[in-house]
This record gives structure tokens, C-alpha cells and sequence, in this order.
């Protein structure tokens, strides 16, 4: 999916909104109609658009096209993230290049879980206190035990923004 092309390629087909993030088309044909949105959802949430061009189909995801739209290319040891963790969110202003590990880390938390790094331990240890951990290049790292929630979240977080700068998430 990452076969991307230039920024003369993308223009001839579509017109791009920065502020909106929307892509719509250029030109009528088929079934579409100038100035139409362009583009269509993927069951995960993110949009790509489909087009031909030198007797190929591509196939590009809206957040690289619109990356590619601004600043012409995108570095191939980078990858563009959604600042706001809305994949549906196109706008320039919600876009931002990231290393790969950078990236994983503006993840939303675990399904069923509130916050990341922060769980409940249940009373197997007999410790029935909330934990706080990270992950750095893989390795989850132990923060501490606390007796409440909200004090587990606050050492995550001050751990994550140590760490991780920017691109720190935690809920």
C-alpha cells in the first residue's frame, strides 16, 4: 500500500484541502464527477484513494497522499502520523512525520483498558495495587505499584513525556 507517487501524479487526478483534508477530483469520469470527494473508508477507519495512472491502479492511503501534496515526498525511513489518533483526520495541521517506534507510541490504549501503561493487579500477588509500565524498544519497563489509579496515570504519564517527547499518549 505504500506505493506512492509524486505530487505531479496526485495533481493531475485530484485537488487537496489542508485545511479540511479532503481530497476531491479533478476531472469527470466514470463514475465520478468533478469536484466529488475522492477517496473511500477502509474498515479501519482510514480512507486511500484509487486511480490509474501509466496503465497501473494505485492505490494510496489519503495521509500519505496529502503528505505528498504539501511537501512533495515522504523520507522512506518515515511514516505520517495522525497527531490527533483520528484516522479519518486529514487535515495538514493533524499530520506530522514519525519513525516507526515513534508512531506505535501515539497508539490508542489496549481494548478494555482505560489508560495505557496502567493496570489493576488482581489479587493473585496479594498486592491488589495499580501498576504502571512501559514499553521502550519492546521491553516493558516496571514504573512502580501505587495505591490509586490516578497516581499509577501520573507516573506513567511523567515517564511517557520523559521518554517518548511528543509523540507521548496515554488514554
Amino acid at each position: 500500500m505504500k506505493n506512492d507517487v509524486s505530487k505531479a501524479v496526485l495533481e493531475e487526478f485530484f485537488v487537496f484541502n489542508p485545511e479540511n483534508g479532503q481530497f476531491r477530483w479533478l476531472n469527470s469520469s466514470g463514475r465520478v464527477a468533478s469536484g466529488q470527494r475522492a477517496g473511500s473508508l477502509r474498515k479501519d477507519g482510514y480512507r486511500v484513494l484509487r486511480f490509474p495512472h501509466e496503465g497501473r491502479r494505485f492505490y494510496l492511503m489519503e495521509h500519505r497522499a496529502a503528505w505528498i501534496m504539501a511537501h512533495g515526498s515522504i523520507p522512506p525511513d518515515q511514516e505520517i502520523d495522525h497527531i490527533n489518533r483520528e484516522r479519518s483526520d486529514y487535515r495538514l495541521a493533524n499530520l506530522r512525520l514519525a519513525a516507526r517506534c515513534d508512531n506505535t507510541r501515539n497508539r490508542r490504549p489496549i481494548r478494555g483498558a482505560q489508560f495505557k501503561g496502567v493496570h489493576f493487579e488482581k489479587g493473585a500477588t496479594g498486592r491488589k495495587k495499580w501498576r504502571a509500565y512501559i514499553s521502550v524498544l519492546g521491553k516493558r519497563t516496571h514504573i512502580g505499584r501505587f495505591e490509586t489509579q490516578d497516581e499509577a496515570l501520573e507516573a506513567y504519564k511523567r515517564k511517557a513525556l520523559e521518554l517518548h517527547g511528543d509523540f507521548a499518549a496515554w488514554s
